[in-house]
């Protein structure tokens, strides 16, 4: 759970303040359009950043099912529904 916490982070960090990476990576951040996608990606990301440390401090064992599967969900959102 640490290590998924720590790639959501760097992934929160490089759509809201590093976007020279983003570029470098083959994404295009010129627009309107493509800056709404970012920002709404990185707000997904933070979200589930926030309730991973939620989970993790109540120490709840469904809490830590319930962010599994929003993770993955999410994940799945990034790979297949957004290309579309």
């Amino acid at each position: 759970m640490l290590v998924l916490l720590f790639f959501m982070g760097i992934q929160v960090y490089w759509f809201y303040f590093d976007h020279g990476f983003l570029v470098e990576a083959g994404i295009t951040t010129i627009g309107a359009p493509n800056l709404n996608v970012l920002y709404s990606t990185a707000g997904r990301l933070l979200a589930m950043v926030v309730a991973t440390l939620f989970v993790m401090i109540t120490q709840k064992p469904h809490g830590y099912l319930v962010a599994l599967l929003m993770s993955i969900l999410r994940e799945g959102q990034e790979m297949i529904i957004d290309l579309l």
